[in-house]
This record gives structure tokens, C-alpha cells and sequence, in this order.
């Protein structure tokens, strides 16, 4: 084998490969051919295998059956979760009749089937939709109130719910939309009223709280009973429009509040008036009396002044305090006292003449007449009668020629008239003038 040449080598490899290959060949040919009737066979379990492939199909009135019996259950009251039923049941008849195989003599029928189930699934699906919009708007007015806003919302769920069932046209649904159309706008009502109710209620709580600000603005300035009474119309005011806020409102939260504020404040301008109509009738009274004191001093009738200006200053300790007649009653305060006294002095005065005036007549009209008088202001004039002095001269004429039996009673009468004046110009704190007949002056006593 030493001696075999490379030629004898190449040739017994050639062979070995050719008869490699041609084990080879043999293998790929029984492969194929293996996979052809595999794949023939295949196809054939398919053929036959797929629903409805050959023969009758009972699939179709199955379907069809399943199908009508899930419409006629369909009622006004049926709830969510029995419509998805509905819905998935259908569902599973499409994807059963899904499986029937175009080469069937009922593929036609069932794809007529499917597009008519379809519309039923697809009008479900609206209708659940509209069912999630609805429990939308339940799930945001569940707590109240709501904001203008949210109840906007919420109408919008309602319109929109109403807009997705009003677009479905089957007659098996018409019981149950009908229905739900009805619950649906009557819902829709209710949140348009209750928007509305909402709106009221930031109105009047807009309202009030400008009225309340126009009152601190004229609290600030009040200078009339007018004024006052302006304010406490205002809060009155204020207080029926709060009154008017709706239940069930974002502003009716503040209600109660503001009804307790306003009738605080209605309460304490209504205390305040109350005191001014009793300072400006108790003015107005002392305002009459004063002109009654006036009119009593200048006739010199101090008893009424004097008792015009006591009414006065009682009248001024009833004044309530801190009211807008305060300025005047200040300067009353202080002139009524001055002229209470002053009245009281001139009745004094004017009493201290009359007795004055009767104790004279006594002194010049006792056993007859000596003097005539007066009793003035600030003076007692007494006037010797001309009777008297002559008197007197003849007395002393006789009484120097030596005739004295009435010297010594001239001379006591003299000096009791004397006495008397002194003890009147003195009692009466006033000058005491005599004057004779001819208004000349005598003498005086001090």
C-alpha cells in the first residue's frame, strides 16, 4: 500500500464520495416526499376539521338562537352588568361564527349573522358608554354642593349620555332607552335647576357682601338719624336676600353665619337709632324749654325761668351718651348750669325786691304817708313826701321856741326811720337812697 501513487489515492476518493452523495440524494427524496403527505394531510384534517367545512351546519341556528333568545331578554330595568353579559354573549357568537371557513356553503350567513351582531354589540357598547357618563355625574353630585363649574359638568355627562342613546336606532333597545331617556333628561333638569340654584345663591352672597361693605363705608361717616336709618334699611335688606340663598349651595354654607352677623349688626343699629330718637326728642324738648326760659327772663318772670332751666338740666342728664347730638350737649352741658344759676339769682333778687318793697310800704304808709319808693335793681329810692318834711320843719320850728312836748317822738321816729333803712339797705345788699321832694339826695346807706 506504500507503493500506491497519488493517482491511485484521488480515484478511491472520488468513489467514496460519490457514494456519499448519492446516500445523500436518497435521504432528501424520502424527506420530501414524507413532508408532501404530511402537509396534504394537514391541509385535509384542516379542511374537514373547521366548522360548517362540510355537510349541514348547525352553528348558524345555534348562533341564531342564542342570538334571539339574548334579545328577547332585553328589558327596561336590566342593569349594567346584565347588559355586558348581553354583550359578551354576543361577542362569543361572532368569534364562534368567526370560525366558519370561507369555503363553506354557510360562510355567507354567518358573515351576515356577524355584521348584524355587530351593530347589536356596537349599539351596547354606546349604551354602556352613556351608563359610564351617567355614573359620572351620580358619582359628583353624590356630595353637594357643587361649584357652578362642577355643575356644569355634570350637565355636560347628562347631555352627552342623552346624545350616545338618542343615536342608537334598534328596536330591541327601544324599552330600555326609552326608559333611560327619560330618567336621563329628568336628570339633566335637575342639574341645569341645580346650576341654576348655584348661580342664584354666588349672586345674593355677591349681593349681601356689597351691601355689607356699603355699610362699613358708611358707618365711617354717619352724621344723621337719615343716615343711621339708611344703614339699618340696608341690613335688613342684607338679610332677606340671605334668607333667599338656596339649600343645597356653596353659599349656603355661609348662611347661617352671615344670618347671625347681620342680625348682630341689625340689632346694634337698630339700639343706635333708638338712642338718637331719644336725644333728638329729648333736644328738641330742651330746645322749646329754652325758649320758654328766654321768654320768662325777658318779662322778668324768674320763677317760670328758673323753672324752665331746672326742667332743662334734668332733661340734659337723661341725654344718652356717645350720640351725634354729643357736641351740642356738651355746650348745653355747660350753659344750662350757668343760666339755671343766673335765673336762680335774678329770683332771688326779684324776691329780695318785693319784700323789700312791702317792708317800705310799712316804713311810709304805717301811721301815714311819709315817704314814696321804689325798689330798683340795684337801688332803694325812698322820696320824702312834702307833707312829711313840713311836718318835720314845723316839729323843730316849735320845738326851738321852746314848745318840746313832740321833739323827743320826732326825734324817736327820726331815728327809728333811720334804723329801718339802714336794716333794709343792709338785709337787701343794696344802696339805700332818700331824696326829698325836689330829687335831691339826702342821704344814703350802704
Amino acid at each position: 500500500m506504500d507503493n500506491l501513487s497519488d493517482k491511485d489515492i484521488s480515484l478511491e476518493s472520488e468513489a467514496t464520495a460519490g457514494e456519499y452523495k448519492s446516500n445523500n440524494f436518497s435521504v432528501g427524496i424520502i424527506s420530501l416526499i414524507i413532508g408532501i403527505i404530511f402537509t396534504i394531510g394537514g391541509g385535509l384534517a384542516f379542511y374537514f376539521t373547521r366548522p360548517c367545512a362540510v355537510g349541514e351546519c348547525s352553528l348558524i341556528p345555534e348562533a341564531q338562537e342564542s342570538v334571539d333568545n339574548s334579545l328577547l331578554s332585553i328589558n327596561e330595568d336590566m342593569s349594567k352588568i346584565e347588559l355586558e353579559e348581553l354583550q359578551l354573549n354576543l361577542i362569543a357568537v361572532n368569534l364562534r361564527l368567526g370560525n366558519i371557513p370561507s369555503w363553506s356553503k354557510s360562510y355567507d350567513q354567518a358573515q351576515t349573522l356577524i355584521i348584524e351582531n355587530q351593530l347589536i354589540i356596537d349599539d351596547l357598547e354606546t349604551i354602556l358608554q352613556s351608563l359610564q357618563l351617567r355614573e359620572n355625574a351620580q358619582n359628583m353630585s353624590a356630595e353637594l354642593p357643587l361649584s357652578m363649574d362642577e355643575w356644569t359638568r355634570v350637565e355636560n355627562f347628562w347631555i352627552e349620555a342623552i346624545a350616545l342613546i338618542e343615536s342608537i336606532n334598534n328596536p330591541f333597545l327601544t324599552p330600555w332607552i326609552e326608559n333611560k331617556l327619560e330618567e336621563y333628561n329628568d336628570n339633566l333638569i335637575v342639574a341645569k335647576d341645580s346650576f341654576e340654584q348655584e348661580q342664584m345663591g354666588e349672586q345674593l352672597l355677591s349681593e349681601v357682601k356689597q351691601i355689607a361693605q356699603q355699610n362699613d363705608e358708611l358707618n365711617d361717616n354717619i352724621s344723621s338719624l337719615e343716615e343711621l336709618k339708611i344703614v339699618e334699611s340696608n341690613w335688613q335688606r342684607a338679610i332677606e336676600k340671605v334668607r333667599e340663598i338656596p339649600l343645597l349651595t356653596t353659599a349656603e354654607t355661609e348662611k347661617e353665619n352671615l344670618l347671625e352677623e347681620y342680625n348682630q349688626y341689625l340689632t346694634q343699629i337698630r339700639a343706635t337709632i333708638r338712642q338718637e330718637e331719644i336725644a333728638n326728642n329729648l333736644y328738641g324738648q330742651i330746645q322749646n324749654k329754652i325758649i320758654q326760659a328766654q321768654n320768662a327772663q325777658t318779662n322778668n318772670q324768674w320763677t317760670n325761668a328758673v323753672n324752665h332751666w331746672q326742667e332743662i338740666n334734668n332733661l340734659i342728664s337723661q341725654f344718652p351718651e356717645d350720640t351725634l347730638k354729643q357736641p351740642q350737649l356738651e355746650s348745653l352741658k355747660q350753659s344750662a348750669p350757668e343760666n339755671l344759676s343766673q335765673a336762680q339769682e335774678e329770683l332771688k333778687q326779684a324776691i329780695n325786691r318785693n319784700n323789700a318793697r312791702e317792708e317800705l310800704a310799712k316804713i311810709c304808709e304805717g301811721s301815714g304817708k311819709i315817704c314814696d319808693y321804689s325798689v330798683e335793681t340795684n337801688r332803694i329810692k325812698v322820696t320824702l313826701t312834702s307833707d312829711y318834711l313840713r311836718n318835720i320843719a314845723r316839729i323843730t320850728e316849735q320845738s326851738t321856741n321852746g314848745v318840746n312836748n313832740e321833739t323827743d317822738v320826732l326825734i324817736n321816729h327820726i331815728n327809728q326811720v333811720e334804723k329801718n333803712y339802714r336794716y333794709l339797705s343792709s338785709k337787701y345788699e343794696m344802696p339805700l337812697e332818700v331824696y326829698n321832694p325836689q330829687q335831691k339826695l339826702i342821704v344814703r346807706y350802704d
